[in-house]
């Protein structure tokens, strides 16, 4: 393995791992979001 391929492994590692977390984080965000509609909901309609 060369210089190089080290350099592109290290930094496809880096992008996949930024992915996931955006992922995780878009995740956690429509949780949230669905959580505050449907606490919004319970408020709105008693």
């Amino acid at each position: 393995m060369t210089l190089p391929d080290l350099i592109d492994s290290g930094d496809l590692e880096a992008r996949e791992q930024d992915r996931a977390e955006r992922r995780l984080f878009v995740r956690q965000l429509l949780l949230i979001l669905l959580i505050a509609l449907v606490v919004a909901l319970r408020v709105w309609l008693v």
